[in-house]
């Protein structure tokens, strides 16, 4: 447990958590300094607590995230706690409850958190972020509700509704994008081209090789968000191309990297669109876009168009990806009759 300075003058706490070495970055500065020591303090503290015989169990105040999140969590299994909080649970556990259990509550600030989900959750789109912030002020809202706090430090955050999503990408820009792309980068970009899966360590990244049924052309994906299986039709030149990456694949994932799995593409997007000089706002994500916005455009039901997404209802494939490609207006025109 120390703080140290690099040699580029930013300022990082080292520490110990569940036995692994961890580090902290807190920038340049004074005011950078005064946040690392803030932050040693905590973890001190913390530490101080978890020796306490009584650690773990429902505390009589709250000063920590992760006591209230626990206190949250018992409370709501009462009502019987449904599978996409289960998940949230999990995804709290492995990826946010960390550094957000460092700080004391009344420290947090919305800027903190927002920075915070951003950064844990790079590949996912702004929706997604704004999900898990609604998530993380519903606990706090819960704290203040039992006596726990006195102020939400997401009290401004307000959860907009999703709005039909931009079509950032056309057919051109994504060929560019996968010529431009290293091997396994490239292959992603196909496999979402091919699937509109969500992009990710959830669904695109998890995909392997005994999820093809080679026999019927599909391709079985299990949805994180929805907790259930849905099949997907492949192309039979894709289907090809993919028994032909299997004989040479080490790991037995679709996407992979030097014979081991791939944990993230985002970097390597990233600097992908860089040297192609496409706007920064372009994100993995577009390509699912893309593939949802084709098939409806080309006639496809919004129910099928809804099932191979993996959305909860087709209500959400109608708000927000049920949108006008240039062109369709000029198709729809053609229809009407004509007067004498």
């Amino acid at each position: 447990m120390s703080i140290h300075t690099r040699s580029n003058g930013s300022v990082i706490v080292r520490y110990r958590e569940n036995g692994k070495q961890k580090n902290r970055t807190f920038g340049k500065g004074e005011a950078a300094l005064k946040a690392a020591e803030v932050f040693n303090t905590a973890v001190l503290e913390k530490k101080k607590r978890a020796k306490n015989p009584a650690f773990g169990t429902i505390p009589l105040e709250v000063k920590y995230f992760d006591e209230l999140a626990v206190i949250y969590f018992q409370a709501d299994s009462l009502n019987g706690q449904k599978k996409w909080k289960q998940d949230w649970k999990k995804m709290l556990n492995k990826h946010l409850l960390d550094e957000l259990g460092q700080v004391p509550i009344e420290n947090l600030t919305q800027e903190f958190i927002v920075s915070l989900v951003m950064a844990k959750f790079p590949e996912a789109g702004p929706t997604t972020h704004a999900s898990y912030l609604a998530y993380l002020k519903a606990i706090f809202n819960f704290g203040i509700e039992r006596g726990y706090l006195k102020e939400n430090p997401l009290r401004f955050f307000k959860k907009k509704t999703a709005p039909q999503k931009e079509l950032l990408l056309d057919l051109e820009t994504i060929q560019n994008l996968k010529d431009a792309a290293p091997d396994h980068l490239a292959f992603a970009i196909e496999l979402l081209c091919n699937t509109g899966v969500r992009p990710g360590a959830g669904e695109l990244l998890a995909l392997k090789y005994d999820h093809i049924q080679w026999d019927q052309g599909t391709l079985r994906v299990f949805g994180g968000k929805t907790g259930k299986w849905r099949t997907i039709p492949l192309k039979p030149a894709f289907l090809k191309k993919l028994k032909n990456r299997m004989k040479d694949s080490k790991s037995g994932y679709l996407v992979e990297y030097n014979g081991k799995p791939v944990k993230s593409v985002h970097r390597s997007f990233r600097r992908t669109c860089e040297k192609l000089k496409i706007d920064k706002s372009v994100v993995l994500y577009d390509i699912r876009h893309w593939f949802c916005s084709q098939l409806l455009s080309n006639g496809v039901p919004v129910k099928s168009v809804s099932t191979l997404a993996g959305h909860a209802s087709s209500n959400m494939t109608m708000n927000v990806y049920c949108h006008l490609i240039p062109g369709d207006t000029d198709k729809a025109i053609e229809h009407l009759p004509d007067l004498d």
